[in-house]
């Protein structure tokens, strides 16, 4: 079965073109990581708020991605560009 991760964030209003920038550029490869099936990059129509969806053939390649992401420092890059915490969550895709 797949899982499909969801995290909203709240950028920064200052912050948001520069978190857009850098939310794509990783969605890019994010999407060519082994196991991803599929990776988007959402922004709500008030800019206020933006998601990050993808779903991953396995959890376990899931866990590989998040783990090279934190050792990368990429969670943290975001964290100081952000308003809030992020949101995530994670689904079975039935």
């Amino acid at each position: 079965m797949k899982d499909a991760v969801v995290v909203s964030i709240r950028p920064n209003p200052e912050d948001r073109d520069q978190l857009i920038a850098m939310l794509e550029h990783m969605i890019i490869k994010t999407r060519a990581f082994p196991g991803c099936h599929t990776a988007y990059l959402l922004r709500s129509t008030d800019d206020d708020e933006l998601q990050v969806f993808h779903i991953w053939d396995t959890a376990e390649a899931l866990d590989n991605y998040l783990t090279w992401r934190a050792e990368r420092g990429d969670f943290m890059d975001i964290n100081a560009l952000i308003s809030q915490e992020q949101i995530y969550r994670s689904y079975l895709v039935v």
